[in-house]
């Protein structure tokens, strides 16, 4: 039984340094590599050529249901700088039940004929196999994915056009931002992962793209898998393992145009949660030594947030043990997990929510509890249930 009691502590103490190596020490160790062995900049301007060498693209919209932004997005696909003869643009309607394609239809005709294809699939079909028909269809040299609510700078294409001249370069992403945040705690959380996404893509490239708009060479593409749920860390990152890289422009910006809502962005975080196991799982050959500080980067970051949920059941029931065991100091911690567990469950019925002071800690404790119940029902089995999360929320923003 003591053997018993050392192991049991042994694991929790384990379990909860990783979990502060994650959220703390990893930052500050990215900031430490960057100092130590800063990287060669790379000036794409000595790579620029004429409009005859920028590439064919195609931009993709998967849209469900988005007839409030529907219109917003298609001239904004109108007013992008690019070349007309080396650019298609596809909205693809899945399943919508709203207004969404006469929207659509009534904001093309206003525009030059020919300039966006719309497509619909009836009954809906799911993000995920809407993108592995439209890019298998697709001829053009690069891809990119786009949310039908995330509005990008004129400039966007021949920014990234830049970065595809070098042929290493297989996906390119941007920075995100948010027109209106649900919460204080979402747009505190939002800044600290831009801030370490930054970092970490001047170190070892970013870690998937953002959902919101991303970029990637159409011949580095394999079809996803029918049941990936975070498919914007999944379709970027298995092009990476292939050897490219992958590139973060600062001077690309999508811009959110949907507030999240507090119920809405819950179930998001559950899906996200079981995406990040499943992608943790299968991209597991990206934590191989040899890939020198996108191995790091994978299992400081991504990898290690994957497995946070079995991490945090370890230390839940690893404390209840010592707990019934007669252990004061673990008694008082497993209370606290109680207490933390009842605050998350409880936060959205908080008058003070908005409070800077106590939204952040309440979005963070939220956003594990969440993840936490993802994985729980990835582990069981339940994958349909997590499916129907994916394709009720796939907003796929970067958790």
């Amino acid at each position: 039984m003591a053997e018993l009691d050392q192991l049991s502590s042994l694991l929790f103490w384990v379990a909860f340094g990783l979990i502060v190596y994650h959220h703390i020490g990893y930052p500050f160790a990215i900031r430490l590599c960057l100092v130590l062995w800063p990287p060669r900049s790379e000036k794409t301007d000595a790579k620029h050529g004429g409009v005859g060498d920028l590439p064919s693209i195609a931009i993709i919209v998967p849209a469900h249901n988005e007839a409030a932004v529907i219109e917003a997005k298609i001239r904004n696909l109108a007013a992008l700088d690019y070349p007309a003869d080396r650019l298609k643009c596809i909205v693809a309607l899945d399943g919508c039940t709203d207004a969404t394609r006469s929207v659509a239809e009534a904001a093309i005709k206003t525009l030059r004929p020919g300039l966006i294809t719309l497509v619909e699939y009836q009954p809906n079909v799911g993000k995920v196999a809407v993108l592995n028909d439209q890019i298998a269809k697709t001829g053009s040299e690069i891809v990119a994915l786009t949310d039908a609510s995330a509005l990008v700078g004129s400039d966007t294409l021949i920014r990234a056009a830049e970065h595809f001249r070098d042929p290493i370069v297989g996906v390119v992403t941007g920075t995100y931002s948010m027109a209106l945040s649900g919460s204080e705690g979402e747009t505190a959380y939002w800044r600290y992962q831009s801030d370490v996404r930054f970092k970490e893509s001047v170190l070892a490239g970013p870690m998937g793209a953002h959902g919101a708009f991303y970029l990637f060479r159409r011949a580095a593409w394999t079809r996803l898998p029918e049941d990936t749920i975070n498919d914007d860390f999944v379709l970027p990152m298995t092009i990476v393992a292939q050897g490219f890289r992958a590139v973060l422009e600062p001077a690309i910006t999508a811009l959110e145009l949907e507030r999240t809502k507090s119920g809405q962005d819950f179930w998001r975080r559950v899906r996200i949660g079981a995406g990040n196991l499943q992608q943790a799982i299968r991209l597991a050959r990206l934590g191989d030594p040899r890939r020198g500080w996108v191995s790091f980067a994978f299992l400081s970051g991504k990898g290690l947030r994957g497995v946070l949920p079995v991490l945090l059941i370890v230390i839940v029931l690893t404390s209840l043990w010592r707990t019934l065991q007669g252990n004061r100091a673990f008694g008082l911690i497993f209370a606290l997990e109680i207490l933390i567990v009842g605050s998350a469950l409880l936060s959205s019925a908080v008058p003070m929510r908005n409070n800077r002071w106590f939204s952040a800690p309440m979005y963070v404790l939220e956003g594990y509890v969440a993840i936490t119940l993802g994985a729980l029902l990835l582990l069981l089995g339940q994958d349909r249930k997590v499916w129907r999360l994916s394709k009720a929320f796939n907003r796929n923003r970067v958790a």
